[in-house]
């Protein structure tokens, strides 16, 4: 593989900036075989209306969520790498009995463990780079059955096939096209996510995405049969579009912010997403 543009170093950033992924470390771009890629992201949403089914309900007060995550990605070889992902969620909301018992929750959400394989490679002789990947979610600890949970509390995989293409030395596009099955009656999810990264400068990165997800449960927040016990079963659906900025300290150091909307569609939060990151490499 040749070495990689200025725009593609950013790009692996631009994923982990990410506070509602729909899908884990689904760059299409590998770090070279040895090189590993470190980084620790914050990021905060908070939203006073969701969506019960189609309908839009009126929150008493907002709900607020702080996400803490550690993500680690390896090169194995020239065409595989290893990806972790683990962290802690924090979220605040008041007593309504039934629905929030505890208020706000708190605990170390899903980790996952995945690898990714390239098939096709852009910066070789291939007109797009096309990667494989496939990971575990394992479910972490944390109370599920109420509105704050900060999960669905279930194992589970995850599939993804990713594209990208480096148009000029500057500029890439690239998506994603995936689905997530877990276990404990929580729905099957199906993914894609779009965006371009572009580099005005070697050291400043821009990019821009957007990601939707729907998921193939049948049960509505207030329909037919749903009690709290049974948030992690309803049918949800959003699109999340995001745009930020990554700087390049130093030749293996980078910071990046991202400000992002999550569009509320069936049976979720309609909130507003700060995110910052810090990424180094060795």
């Amino acid at each position: 593989m040749k070495p990689a543009t200025t725009v593609l170093r950013f790009s692996i950033l631009a994923i982990f900036a990410s506070t509602v992924g729909a899908a884990f470390a689904n760059d299409a771009y590998l770090p070279s075989p040895g090189k590993s890629i470190v980084s620790f992201s914050f990021g905060n949403q908070k939203t006073d209306q969701i969506k019960a089914g189609a309908m839009t309900a009126q929150l008493p007060t907002d709900i607020k969520q702080d996400n803490y995550k550690f993500n680690y990605t390896y090169g194995i070889s020239d065409p595989l790498a290893l990806d972790i992902e683990v962290g802690y969620a924090k979220s605040k909301f008041i007593v309504i009995p039934g629905l929030a018992p505890d208020g706000g929750l708190s605990g170390v959400t899903d980790s996952r463990l995945g690898l990714r394989y390239r098939l096709l490679d852009d910066q070789a002789a291939d007109a797009v780079t096309l990667t494989l990947g496939a990971a575990a979610i394992i479910k972490g600890s944390y109370k599920t059955g109420s509105l704050p949970a900060i999960g669905d509390g279930a194992n589970g995989i995850e599939l993804s096939v990713s594209l990208a293409k480096a148009l000029t030395s500057n500029f890439s596009v690239f998506g994603t096209l995936g689905q997530r099955d877990r276990s404990s009656s929580v729905p099957t999810e199906t993914f894609y996510k779009i965006g371009a990264n572009f580099n005005p400068t070697s050291q400043i990165g821009l990019f821009v995405t957007h990601e939707d997800v729907k998921s193939k449960g049948n049960l509505d927040i207030g329909g037919p049969g749903f009690s709290p016990s049974r948030f992690p079963e309803v049918k949800e659906e959003y699109g999340f579009t995001s745009g930020g900025i990554n700087f390049q300290i130093v030749p293996t150091v980078s910071i990046g912010l991202q400000f992002g909307q999550k569009q509320a569609k069936r049976n979720t939060a309609e909130s507003k997403i700060i995110g910052a990151t810090i990424s180094t490499s060795f």
